[in-house]
């Protein structure tokens, strides 16, 4: 028991020392929305290179850390629009479930 208990101090002290960025949330969001404006445009969607447009503009992103992990958020006419998780220096990020839903 005394061995789980350390090994779980190791990894929380791990996650907290290689929680990413700002920036990298930030640059991988970045890449998301250029991703999403291309899509877009490849398929003559002018509602979806409006609005992945109009969020790589605004980069009214908020960053909150939670020590182990971090969460990044790209809003677009108010609503979340990019969702990025990161931990251990890997950030993963991805269109967030509301703006899928429009």
């Amino acid at each position: 028991m005394l061995r789980l208990i350390g090994l779980l101090v190791v990894v929380a002290a791990a996650a907290y020392f290689t929680n990413p960025t700002a920036d990298a949330h930030r640059t991988a969001a970045n890449e998301v929305l250029r991703a999403q404006a291309d899509e877009a445009a490849n398929n003559f969607d002018l509602g979806g290179l409006i609005q992945s447009g109009a969020a790589a503009l605004t980069q009214q992103g908020t960053y909150e850390t939670f020590y182990v992990g971090s969460k990044y958020t790209v809003e677009a006419a108010g609503e979340p629009y990019i969702e990025c998780w990161g931990a251990f220096t890997q950030v993963r990020c991805s269109r967030s479930a509301q703006a899928s839903a429009s």
